[in-house]
């Protein structure tokens, strides 16, 4: 069986605003109808909503985002029996465990420089990649639709394997996936009192050598565009490898920089992503086959919405 990365799962919305307080009565008792006679209840529309958004924040929506918040997640909600009953259908059962060995080998695969962007905004939001897995595999939704989704890889009628061209392009179309940003490795020197800065700084213009005013700790570290704070990024980038900078009144004190290294800006080259690459187009390709069966069943089951 491949296994690819099968993101973004399909239609998954971030739902985030619920309480359970809301008033509902805008919406419909009967929320949607499919099959003979099914339909979700505007009690089973809360539910599900109570389960994927935040209580505290339900106040923030209007009449009209709720009532669009609602529908996205009736719809997950067909998806999702439309999905089992394929599944199950075909003798398959959801695996979370081939789900996270199949997202942490995606993760894998990316370059550096993207691993890199997504372990620091997840950090932002106090999480980890690993944490993010173990959770994903966790939503029934999201373990169903990697399971539906593995099935039409498996089972597809058509090439999904993309060729050189298809490659080549999507690298073209999307340079700044691979970008990776000019970067600079800075040491300093470091003192509370401005005065003992300024000494330091004729000396070094007197040209003494950097190294020879250092202690062992001077290395500050390696920086790309962006990293660091904009009244000090905007003098470093423009020093020259062997340089140093003026005294910079930081919050810790008086600094002077000296820049160690410099590193344009460069891309991956496209053999080094290529297996990204074509993990990519092969679930573009995947995710459009998986849109045009949920639909043709959503027509089977004569499935529309009351609101």
């Amino acid at each position: 069986m491949k296994k690819i990365v099968l993101l973004p799962l399909i239609s998954l919305l971030a739902v985030q605003l619920l309480a359970a307080d809301r008033d509902f009565s805008f919406i419909p008792e009967k929320t949607a109808f499919y099959g003979s006679g099914n339909f979700l209840s505007r009690s089973d529309m809360i539910k599900m909503l109570q389960k994927q958004i935040p209580q505290e924040k339900l106040t923030t929506l209007s009449d009209g985002e709720l009532k669009t918040v609602a529908r996205q997640v009736v719809i997950q909600q067909i998806n999702y029996i439309i999905m089992s009953e394929i599944i199950e259908k075909n003798g398959l059962s959801p695996d979370p465990e081939l789900m996270l060995k199949t997202l942490r080998a995606g993760h894998a695969v990316l370059s550096l420089s993207q691993r890199q962007a997504i372990e620091k905004q997840q950090a932002k939001s106090g999480t980890t990649f690993e944490q993010y897995v173990r959770e994903a595999v966790k939503d029934p939704f999201k373990l169903m639709t990697f399971t539906f989704l593995q099935w039409i890889e498996n089972n597809c009628q058509f090439p999904i394997e993309p060729g050189q061209q298809e490659a080549e392009n999507f690298y073209r179309m999307n340079q700044q996936l691979f970008l990776i940003p000019e970067t600079i490795e800075v040491s300093h020197l470091q003192s509370a009192d401005e005065q003992t800065i300024k000494a330091l700084y004729a000396r070094l213009q007197l040209g003494e050598k950097f190294s020879s005013l250092s202690s062992g700790n001077s290395h500050y570290g390696v920086f790309k565009r962006g990293d660091l704070p904009w009244e000090i990024e905007e003098v470093l980038f423009k020093i020259k490898p062997g340089q140093f900078s003026h005294p910079i009144k930081t919050g810790s004190g008086w600094q002077i920089f000296y820049v160690e290294h410099y590193k344009p800006a460069s891309f991956v080259p496209l053999e080094e992503v290529k297996e990204y690459i074509n993990r990519q187009l092969r679930i573009r390709k995947v995710q459009l086959e998986a849109d045009r069966i949920l639909q043709r069943e959503q027509k089977k089951k004569n499935f529309y919405l009351n609101f």
